[in-house]
């Protein structure tokens, strides 16, 4: 089975709220995501995903490593990234990732959507996304990555 990669992000407003997002398949709130195109990477993927989505520019927040090297453009680091399978009756077929998550924060841009897939979208703060209740309303990851590098989260925004 081929395995996609997919970039999904907490994207914080001013106000530390995120923005969560339900597609017409499903009724459980879910980070923005999508799936990288060729030759893209992980940050410009997830930049053009939100811009296309919610016509937003977002800047990707995360720790940096650094080098002397002028060959090498240094991108902010992923706070998890793990291996995901699982069974899509929307697809009807198993499906596996490679998810990146990062932290990011709102520049620019009026919160919009016109895109058929997503069937609503809110910003929730961090109290709102960890009492949503695992399964039913959100991902347990989510609450998981978020609860694990909220303490990250405080220093790089």
């Amino acid at each position: 089975m081929e395995m996609t990669t997919v970039v999904r992000g907490f994207v914080m407003n001013s106000h530390g709220h995120f923005l969560m997002v339900k597609h017409v398949w499903s009724d459980v709130w879910v980070l923005p995501w999508g799936h990288l195109e060729q030759g893209e990477t992980f940050t410009r993927a997830l930049k053009r995903e939100l811009f296309e989505e919610f016509d937003i520019q977002i800047q990707v927040l995360g720790a940096m490593n650094s080098t002397n090297d002028q060959a090498i453009m240094m991108h902010p680091l992923p706070i998890s990234i793990h291996e995901v399978e699982y069974f899509s009756p929307q697809l009807q077929r198993q499906v596996k990732k490679l998810e990146l998550w990062y932290f990011a924060k709102y520049t620019w841009g009026i919160l919009t959507s016109n895109k058929k897939e997503i069937k609503s979208y809110d910003r929730k703060s961090y109290d709102q996304l960890m009492s949503l209740k695992p399964a039913k309303d959100i991902h347990r990851s989510s609450q998981d990555i978020l609860e694990q590098n909220v303490d990250l989260l405080e220093l790089i925004s």
